[in-house]
């Protein structure tokens, strides 16, 4: 009989023995866990930093970019680098996407990033005031350029073979003053420069007009003392 209350004993201690092991190891598990939970969130936050990081550092690239990178209609001169020094201001102040994009509209008109932000406000609703205040203050009139990209570059084998030619592009715009549609686009010689003149003209801008415009334009390509260069005349 002892031997059996012994036994009995034992079986209990094991069981009991057994629970607590199971306790113990499901706590080190649900620990474990946190753990790997918080780490995971420690190192989305630090990724996410880093893209932050990333972003700022692409958009002073484009401040300065707006220095160098001159559209057709814009000369270096002080006003660059009071925009430039407008741009950095804004960017230490933290200002948010709004104000940015605003900041580009205003100051950055060479910007790479110009037409993207003159988009993202005419989204919102934002642009076309903001954009015939822009004309009045620069004195542009109605249908005229209020922002052309970089020039494309010189077709390099017409460059090489000493090739030089224009184009004329017919284009029209809609009332934002946004590309809407090419009605024509003649190269001389043919095909040869009409490629970058289209490239060029999809991501124009004109002053808004309140109802769709259309424009006509000469683009120059030509070749001076081994030079690429390019000259653009507005026609109707």
């Amino acid at each position: 009989m002892d031997q059996l209350k012994s036994r009995l004993c034992l079986v209990v201690l094991l069981a009991g023995l057994s629970a607590c092991a199971a306790d113990k190891s499901q706590k080190v598990h649900d620990k474990k866990d946190g753990n790997t939970v918080e780490k995971y969130y420690k190192q989305l936050s630090a990724m996410q930093q880093e893209q932050e990081r990333k972003n700022y550092e692409s958009y002073i690239a484009d401040c300065k970019f707006g220095l160098t990178e001159l559209s057709w209609q814009t000369k270096r001169s002080e006003l660059l680098e009071d925009a430039y020094q407008v741009c950095m201001r804004e960017f230490r102040a933290e200002m948010d996407e709004e104000g940015f994009h605003k900041a580009v509209v205003l100051e950055l008109k060479a910007s790479a990033l110009w037409l993207d932000s003159a988009l993202w406000l005419h989204k919102k609703g934002l642009y076309v005031p903001l954009a015939l205040d822009l004309c009045q203050q620069l004195a542009i009139a109605p249908e005229k350029f209020l922002y052309l990209p970089r020039m494309s570059r010189y077709p390099v084998q017409a460059a090489r073979d000493g090739i030089e030619g224009k184009v004329v592009v017919t284009q029209v715009f809609d009332g934002a003053g946004f590309h809407k549609e090419f009605v024509e686009i003649v190269s001389t010689p043919e095909r040869v420069f009409s490629r970058n003149a289209e490239r060029l003209f999809s991501r124009a801008a004109i002053c808004p007009t309140g109802s769709d415009a259309m424009s006509t334009v000469t683009l120059d390509f030509t070749l001076k003392n081994n030079k690429t260069g390019h000259e653009l005349s507005e026609g109707s």
